[in-house]
């Protein structure tokens, strides 16, 4: 990937600032800095791996709930992590269908990996025409 493409991104969350966060004269924009730089990892790594952001930055919101979703699941995921019992469970194949996120879900980390799922298909199904 070129250095243009992360640009596109950066320039987006530039247009992001200065259309809802830019302060002028006595009336304060407060932006949540932590929460924006979330959204612009996440459209890099969406545009590095697919070709385009999802949009958390043009949006400016959590895209699927999938912010929401990660951060709701940190505590049981380090219980899996540090529970080597509980990572064999998971590894189960029947286990895992039930508790993996899945490309039906709507919204979390699911709802990303259907995205993703519909973006591939469409790329081989371009490919092969």
């Amino acid at each position: 990937m070129e250095t243009a493409d992360i640009d596109q991104v950066v320039w987006s969350l530039i247009h992001l600032i200065r259309k809802k966060y830019l302060t002028l004269g006595s009336a304060l924009k407060p932006m949540d800095f932590a929460q924006i730089a979330q959204f612009l990892t996440l459209d890099i790594i969406t545009y590095l791996s697919l070709g385009h952001p999802f949009g958390w930055i043009t949006e400016d919101k959590d895209m699927y709930e999938y912010v929401k979703t990660m951060e709701d699941n940190y505590p049981v995921m380090n219980v899996f992590a540090v529970v080597p019992l509980l990572s064999a469970i998971l590894r189960i194949p029947a286990v895992q269908k039930a508790a993996i996120p899945g490309i039906k879900d709507r919204v979390g980390m699911g709802k990303v990996k259907a995205y993703r799922f519909l973006d591939i298909s469409r790329t081989l199904l371009q490919a092969l025409e």
